[in-house]
């Protein structure tokens, strides 16, 4: 028989809920280190090289000669590797060939006007004058963080007032660290990485240098951060300046450049050789010119030499039987098909450090399918990515450019002047036609939305609802015009004026309207 269990009581409570264990008890764990038994690399051997510690800020791993060691690497990897330079291009045609200001806020009339300065303003933006511009200042968002780490943009104006802006390279802003910045309005505040920071690593100004001298570091000027911003994704909470995406791949990439240069060396040297000579004395003949003459004859009829035949675009050479001479054909495989193999590879791997593809880059027949369908999906992830980083710095420029437009009276107030949206080229599509297919299937269901669909085609929803409200209203007036003159009705002038029907399948068969019922009663 099974005995009764009673209810535990704790602080005079019936069926109270049990006390929690105490883990960490300060009196108990006093000097204990632990012994790195867990996690095998907790514990370096010898077995291999040792890494030496990074458990401090990012600017005390990486000292101000090696952050610019890695932004020269990624100018040289640029300008050398036409791989790396076609994908980093790429990228920023991809991501900003439209980048249009689209007006957000409820005055669209204001909008209107508004949309139409900045068109203006952005063809005379930079202080650099043509062809800096709009167009080229997006596309160095792109650029100069992958391949230099980073860009400075600085808010400046005419003597009159007139916005403009001016655009820093990485090499103009002083990477020198600091510990205490000596003098001047930001007396006593740190300097990392040419960026001045309060105590909460705010940047507050940044330190740019007046000569282009990398030693020198006496002239230069520090520019408030409400005038000057840094454009870059960073890595680690702490990072003042950016890191070239180029760096991770610098070493790959350098030892595949050199040790393709060695294989075009040997190619060029053996190619210069097309015949190898066996014979008796191991060396050229230079006394006798066998390509032109004929075979001459002893006193009793033998030959004293070798016969020799010219041929339009070559020689045949005819040697004495069991002499050991002869002509063999000089072949080489370099590169070999490994070494080609590996330099894919190592070119592969280094495509990812700027998060690429170079299946989808230089290699697109080499996957197809759902596979490249995958690819795709990345590919479009970078260029979102691509794309909030360029948006972040075009919400700022425009932002102060409306507002000094207003402050000149070019424009007039508005309460909604910093609501602005910012609408990119269309998604890259593998199937395009399945792509629609699955926004039509998605938007019947419920799953999607005409704004999301049109967006990933670079289109801006409003513009699209206005341009369709326009055209029906055009069809309307042309059937009324046409119902008038013809004496036929609305409705039927409409169907003459319908675009002529798809002939090919529907795009889904769950997709299709389903035929008007009649009612009998009716």
């Amino acid at each position: 028989m099974a005995t009764k269990r009673k209810p535990s009581v704790q602080s005079g409570k019936k069926n109270a809920a049990s006390k929690p264990l105490k883990i960490n008890d300060a009196s108990t764990q006093r000097g204990y280190a632990g012994g790195d038994l867990l996690i095998q690399a907790a514990r370096q051997t010898p077995d291999r090289r040792r890494i030496l510690p990074m458990d401090k800020d990012v600017h005390r791993n990486v000292s101000s000669y090696g952050r610019r060691t890695l932004m020269s690497l990624g100018r040289w990897m640029f300008y050398n590797i036409p791989e790396v330079q076609g994908a980093v291009l790429e990228q920023a045609n991809l991501a900003t060939s439209t980048f249009i200001p689209q007006y957000a806020g409820k005055n669209k009339a204001w909008g209107v006007q508004a949309e139409q300065w900045l068109r203006e303003w952005h063809k005379i933006m930079d202080v650099s004058g043509w062809p800096f511009d709009y167009e080229t200042y997006v596309q160095f968002l792109v650029i100069n963080p992958l391949v230099d780490g980073d860009l400075g943009t600085l808010l400046t104006e005419t003597e009159s007032g007139y916005p403009l802006i001016q655009t820093i390279p990485a090499h103009r802003i002083d990477s020198t660290t600091y510990d205490i910045v000596d003098g001047g309005e930001y007396d006593g505040m740190r300097l990392i990485d040419g960026v001045i920071v309060d105590d909460f690593s705010k940047a507050v100004a940044y330190r740019l240098k007046t000569q282009d001298n990398p030693g020198n570091t006496a002239d230069h000027i520090d520019v408030p951060a409400r005038d000057m911003f840094l454009s870059y994704s960073p890595l680690s909470p702490n990072q003042m300046r950016g890191f070239s995406a180029l760096a991770s791949a610098a070493f790959n990439l350098q030892d595949r450049d050199e040790s393709r240069k060695f294989e075009l060396i040997a190619q060029k040297a053996f190619s210069s050789k097309t015949l190898i000579e066996t014979n008796e004395d191991g060396e050229a003949n230079a006394a006798a010119d066998l390509i032109r003459s004929s075979a001459t004859f002893n006193s009793d009829g033998t030959k004293a030499t070798y016969d020799s035949e010219r041929l339009d675009g070559g020689t045949v050479t005819y040697f004495k039987a069991k002499t050991g001479s002869s002509l063999d054909a000089f072949a080489w495989d370099r590169p070999s098909a490994n070494s080609q193999e590996f330099q894919e590879r190592t070119l592969r791997d280094a495509f990812k450090g700027s998060e690429w593809d170079v299946l989808f880059s230089i290699d697109p027949k080499g996957t197809g399918g759902a596979a490249m369908r995958v690819i795709v999906e990345k590919i479009n992830a970078t260029l979102a990515k691509r794309r909030r980083l360029v948006e972040k710095a075009c919400r700022r420029v425009d932002g102060y450019a409306i507002s000094k437009a207003i402050k000149l009276g070019l424009l007039p107030p508005d309460v909604d002047w910093w609501r602005w949206e910012y609408q990119g080229p269309g998604e890259i599509s593998a199937d395009r036609k399945y792509d629609s297919e699955i926004d039509i299937e998605e938007i019947a269901q419920g799953l999607g939305t005409a704004k999301s669909a049109i967006a990933r085609r670079g289109g801006f929803y409003e513009d699209v609802r206005a341009q369709l409200k326009q055209e029906a209203d055009d069809r309307l007036e042309d059937a009324a015009a046409l119902a008038k003159k013809h004496g036929i009705t609305v409705q039927e002038a409409l169907q003459v004026l319908r675009p002529p029907a798809r002939t090919t399948g529907s795009v889904s068969s769950s997709n299709q309207t389903a035929p008007a019922q009649t009612n009998p009663q009716e």
